[in-house]
């Protein structure tokens, strides 16, 4: 006959094991996870109306043992801190607020993450992130478009999918196991300046700009707002179907303020956030790749390639969550198992 604590030993690493062979099957399409800890995120939402929810990327984060600080009403950034989130900026940052993200990144190994939105109805424009842009003496820009996909999609053409991973040498980290694009929902697209003038980035190769994602080559951009502005630079080029499509949806600069180096993803859309399952696995309709879509995995590497190099402890993989969950359920039993064997001395 089993003891008491043989039993409840044998049934709670029963439970662990199934724990762990379940993990990422019961409810998702793929298994992916944050696996740096010990950094600290400021999401800022003190400038949008629209995106303000990231429970789930929030969520899995602070699972990971990160620190998230949510810029509500005001924006303050604390003194240690390795990445800011920013959401869909329709107001601007004053000059002291542009200053103290530069100081921020100035320190080297940091991230800004910047998540636009399309101009459709005038609702958004790109100006306030471009004069942050400009601030910070970098070569990328906020175009002014909407971006319409009538093939690649999701039920409607401005439900798409950037489906075009970059080859470079952050675009190949940031792409293994997607098998299949990003949602974005009316998203706009990423342009380049050089010489005071606005580029082309699909023809045009700036020093530290790497394209990460593009929209497929279906893709068309459309001026809805009618503001004609330089940044509209997509939308004016009426050229033959061949020559439109494949616009950067998510592009990395390398910022390098002294001895240090700092990183910037612009991105046509916020991403990471959880309206209209951007920040997911599963599409709205399922019409898109049997209803399965990487951007939950894109957002989930992209936080672990940048991230890791910040001032958070690095993962190690062999103490990974799900081993954690095996040991410290398994305790309770040890500590048992213990006590019963010092009674049989």
């Amino acid at each position: 006959m089993f003891s008491n604590c043989k039993i409840e030993l044998i049934t709670l690493l029963c439970i662990s094991l199934i724990l762990i062979s379940c993990k990422g099957t019961l409810s998702e399409a793929y298994f992916t996870e944050i696996t740096v800890v010990g950094t600290t995120v400021v999401m800022d939402i003190s400038r949008t109306a629209y995106h303000t929810e990231f429970d789930d990327f929030i969520g899995n984060l602070t699972d990971a043992y990160n620190e998230v600080i949510i810029a509500n009403e005001s924006f303050e950034l604390p003194e240690r801190m390795d990445a800011l989130f920013i959401s869909q900026p329709d107001s601007g940052y004053t000059v002291q607020e542009m200053s103290s993200i530069l100081e921020f990144l100035s320190k080297g190994n940091k991230t800004l993450f910047i998540g636009g939105d399309s101009d459709y109805g005038g609702y958004y424009q790109p100006d306030f992130v471009n004069d942050l842009l400009v601030f910070l003496g970098l070569k990328i820009r906020m175009d002014s478009t909407s971006i319409y996909d009538d093939v690649i999609n999701d039920g409607e053409n401005w439900r798409i999918f950037a489906v075009n991973y970059g080859n470079g040498t952050i675009g190949d980290i940031l792409k293994q196991n997607c098998d299949a694009g990003i949602s974005m929902h009316a998203p706009c697209a990423i342009v380049g300046y050089n010489d005071s003038t606005v580029v082309d980035l699909r023809n045009n190769t700036l020093e530290g700009v790497e394209i990460l994602l593009s929209y497929s080559v279906n893709a068309t951009a459309v001026d809805t707002d009618f503001s004609m502005t330089e940044y509209d630079l997509y939308s004016k080029d009426n050229l033959t179907a061949l020559e439109n499509g494949n616009y950067p949806a998510v592009v990395c600069e390398i910022l390098n303020i002294g001895k240090n180096t700092s990183y910037i993803i612009l991105a046509g859309e916020v991403i990471f956030a959880e309206y209209m399952n951007m920040y997911d696995q599963y599409t709205i309709s399922g019409i898109y790749n049997g209803g399965i879509h990487y951007g939950q995995m894109f957002i989930d590497n992209l936080v672990n390639y940048f991230l890791s190099n910040s001032t958070g402890i690095p993962y190690i993989e062999e103490y990974s969550k799900s081993h954690i969950v095996f040991i410290l359920s398994a305790i309770p039993a040890i500590i048992c198992l213990t006590l019963n064997l010092r009674k049989r001395k």
